[in-house]
């Protein structure tokens, strides 16, 4: 960091608890750490200094509007002027920023116009012409699509955030470019007519049943997404793949105050209401009358049209090869899943149970017994024991989360076939660009296993990022022959090797789940005796643990770790739904995991492996970065929380990279404009060299 030391006018950042750091300079010295200097206000305060070193220097040398388009590029790299720099571009509705190889997004929370087709056109023009434009995401857009067809190599566009930073908007601007671009492109015999369209049309079925609106953001992804976009050697577009990460099962039975359950619950009971033709003697109520939409008291959104976004979601399905008779087979079982939140008694005498076994065309009476009833094999015999009310309900929510998960895998099938390529000669010969949409590191008041696996997620992509950065840090050196001594970079390598090892974070969750009277009390103990340094205790909750990641320490609750690691349901119960005389629902349940694999893994380790194959496939690409900020907690435009972004930089890399570039040669300047900048300098240089001569 770039510091000064203390003397009486030197320009300095202070640190703020409201707005992170404010400029100010050093007036009267009342000891070697304490000045008094003048506050925002114009009022004298004192500041006592208790860190290390010295406080940041608040200086920046005039620089011209386009070069601040570049963080990397400032003057004087340190914290606060990063932070400042993105402040008071965001206050003048500007909320692209370039930080070297990342794009910074800040959330604007209105829209001004910033997305039109005509711009589109503008960043169209390959590198050299994007180097004379501002910062924007149809920039990294225009480059990775330029990259591809330069190098014919596959590229990696990585979009994340925390939840309400816009991760998902941005994904979406990317895709239209990419079908405008690839629209203008040469047209061959690979090339489909509509795939453009059908492309975009994935973004609405996928965020109808995959994002809900929380507390931080009414339009949250509560899952990961890679879609890899297939080219042709002209650089059209000839398919899509898509592959999602760890959906947000419980969100299907469960929802915090002011929150929703998943977008599509709500839009089928208003399209109902609303009479829509195809949901017609349906039975579906309004959303307050299930158990399953109305815990969070917040069945509307502002601006957001239920039934209207119902007419558009089957309008998307049926681009996305989903048509309608398959659609009312999906309509029918998001309303049986419904149906069974509200199952109280595990009767053919409770309506609700009656009503989702009619629409799963299964038997009533088998599946009231299953719901209370649980199969023992004792030995040679087997056994039946009966649940009591806590469990009925436990497994009736097992049964509706799993439900659920199989129906958007089964979505996912759907989408997957109608974007795939013609033939597999066409797909063997294409390049790909992925865009990886995921959620951010995450710490909240209580996080538990599903904070855990995202902000693991994050350690790995963190991990990749900072040896990218790294890397193209000694290449920029080298390609200019400049010496330079090697930079250190923080290395997270040993936070993933304890989440990853088999006496680790995960081995000992999977190990604690195969013990006959494994508990989580006693999963976290186990790791607290590891004496790691990763790994802490947490003052007074002996069933709590906390890691030491990257971005900062997180506090985890280790209750219901177990129980969604092992991911449980009812044997019994899916095989009584997959008896089921629909030929739709039978389908659905036969694609069961815990029917086919009994013995299948943990859901730790499963998606310890899917992530691993994700890494591959990004490291086998260009990466380009989109980092997306979330301004303020309240959803507000031109509202800036210092300490909230700062706390985001730090998570999502950005001030490692600030680091890494302050800690080899910063300043950078075109010859022309060093020259400018530093004119006594070169009139020196230039008479030093004519008294050689």
């Amino acid at each position: 960091m770039d510091t000064t030391v203390f003397k009486q006018g030197a320009a300095v950042w202070i640190p703020d608890e409201q707005e992170g750091w404010i400029p100010g300079v050093v007036g009267k010295l009342i000891d070697a750490n304490t000045f008094e200097y003048n506050g925002v206000d114009g009022k004298p305060r004192t500041f006592k200094y208790t860190g290390k070193g010295s406080l940041p220097t608040a200086r920046n040398t005039t620089l011209s509007e386009d070069r601040l388009d570049d963080l990397t590029r400032m003057s004087y790299l340190n914290q606060p002027t990063v932070m400042n720099t993105i402040r008071t571009r965001y206050m003048e509705d500007v909320i692209y920023t370039y930080s070297g190889l990342v794009l910074v997004s800040v959330n604007p929370y209105k829209d001004f116009g910033l997305y039109k087709e005509e711009l589109m056109e503008t960043y169209s023009g390959g590198k050299r012409a994007l180097s004379d434009l501002p910062p924007h995401i149809f920039s990294i857009a225009s480059s990775a699509l330029h990259s591809l067809r330069a190098t014919k190599r596959s590229q990696s566009i990585i979009v994340s955030g925390e939840s309400g930073a816009g991760k998902t908007e941005n994904a979406r601007h990317i895709m239209r470019y990419f079908a405008k671009a690839a629209k203008a492109g040469k047209s061959t015999a690979a090339h489909r007519d509509g795939i453009e369209e059908a492309v975009l049309a994935t973004s609405p079925v996928l965020e109808a049943f995959g994002n809900a609106k929380t507390i931080r953001n009414d339009n949250s992804s509560r899952f990961g997404k890679y879609m890899q976009v297939l080219f042709d050697e002209y650089g059209g577009i000839i398919g899509a793949e898509i592959k999602t990460y760890l959906l947000e099962k419980t969100r299907v039975v469960y929802q915090a105050k002011n929150e929703r359950n998943y977008h599509v619950f709500y839009c089928l009971c208003a399209g109902a209401q609303a009479g829509n033709a195809d949901l017609a003697n349906s039975g579906l109520l309004s959303w307050r009358d299930y158990a399953y939409t109305n815990q969070g008291d917040c069945g509307t959104i502002p601006r957001y049209d239920d039934a209207a976004e119902f007419e558009k979601l089957q309008s998307a399905m049926e681009q996305s090869g989903i048509p309608k008779p398959e659609q009312a087979n999906v309509w029918r079982t998001l309303h049986a899943i419904l149906c069974i939140g509200n199952i109280k008694q595990a009767s053919e005498q409770d309506q609700f149970l009656l009503k989702a076994a009619q629409l799963l065309h299964i038997d009533p009476a088998g599946f009231a017994k299953f719901l209370r009833v649980k199969k023992l094999v004792m030995g040679k015999e087997t056994v039946e024991k009966e649940l009591d009310q806590a469990q009925i309900i436990n497994n009736r929510d097992a049964l509706a989360k799993h439900i659920y998960e199989l129906l958007f895998d089964w979505i996912l099938a759907k989408i997957n076939i109608a974007l795939a390529p013609p033939d597999s000669a066409a797909k063997a010969n294409s390049t790909f660009i992925g865009v990886l949409d995921i959620y951010g590191f995450e710490r909240m008041i209580a996080n538990s296993f599903e904070q855990f696996c995202i902000n693991y997620a994050n350690e790995k992509l963190q991990s990749e990022f900072c040896e990218k950065v790294f890397k193209v840090e000694q290449a920029t050196y080298e390609r200019e022959g400049i010496s330079w001594s090697t930079i250190d970079f923080n290395d997270n390598q040993p936070c993933i090797d304890i989440i990853e090892s088999k006496t680790g974070v995960i081995g000992l969750l999977d190990d604690e789940c195969r013990v006959p009277n494994g508990s989580d009390k006693g999963y976290a103990e186990k790791l607290l005796k590891l004496n790691n340094k990763y790994i802490a205790p947490v003052r007074f909750k002996n069933d709590h643990f906390c890691l030491k990641h990257y971005a900062y320490d997180v506090e985890y609750g280790s209750e219901g770790f177990l129980e969604k690691n092992r991911d449980q349901v009812s044997i019994d119960l899916l095989k009584v739904v997959a008896s089921s005389s629909d030929a739709f629902c039978a389908q659905l349940l036969s694609c069961s995991p815990h029917i086919q694999s009994p013995n299948r893994a943990s859901t730790s380790t499963a998606f310890k492996q899917s992530l691993t194959q994700l890494m591959e496939m990004i490291r086998s690409t260009d990466t380009h970065y989109v980092r997306c900020i979330k301004p303020n907690e309240v959803k507000k435009p031109l509202t800036f929380d210092g300490p909230h972004v700062l706390q985001q930089l730090q998570a999502c890399g950005i001030l490692e990279t600030i680091r890494i570039s302050a800690a080899g040669y910063p300043g950078r300047w075109a010859f022309k404009e060093f020259a400018r900048r530093y004119p006594f300098a070169m009139l020196f240089s230039c008479l030093l060299i004519i008294n050689l001569n």
